[in-house]
């Protein structure tokens, strides 16, 4: 969706958008698939959508949070930079393994409340903590 910043005015910046045709609208109609997506695992999720938030690692180029809500626990982590990056986090949960969500299938160890989270270029990761 092309949009140019105007002589005293960035209205064409904001232009009015109609919710059903979005994906139709924008240059990038993927982008409306991956909103969708992260959209769902909010919805799904308790901790993502209400729980505390507690910050693991903040860097100039990553970022990573824990949401707890009760006994579930879901930590997001995003990486920025043009390399991968590899986050070492103190959870503090129980023994067991933070799955992502995203890339179903990876699985990363959680022993004495750490584990070492890889993520790459300009991704992020979903994980779901399941006790051991």
């Amino acid at each position: 969706m092309p949009g140019r910043k105007e002589a005293h005015s960035d209205a064409s910046l904001r232009p009015a958008l109609d919710p059903a045709r979005l994906g139709e609208q924008g240059t990038t109609p993927v982008l409306m698939e991956v909103v969708r997506r992260l959209g769902a695992f909010r919805t799904a999720s308790r901790a993502l959508s209400e729980g505390d938030s507690r910050e693991l690692h903040v860097a100039a180029r990553q970022l990573a949070f824990l949401r707890t809500a009760g006994d579930e626990s879901v930590g997001v982590a995003v990486n920025s930079s043009h390399q991968e990056a590899t986050l070492a986090l103190q959870l503090d949960l129980p023994d067991g393994f933070l799955v992502d969500l995203l890339d179903e299938g990876a699985r990363f160890p959680l022993s004495g409340g750490k584990a070492t989270v890889p993520v790459g270029t300009c991704d992020a990761r979903i994980l779901a903590h399941v006790a051991a």
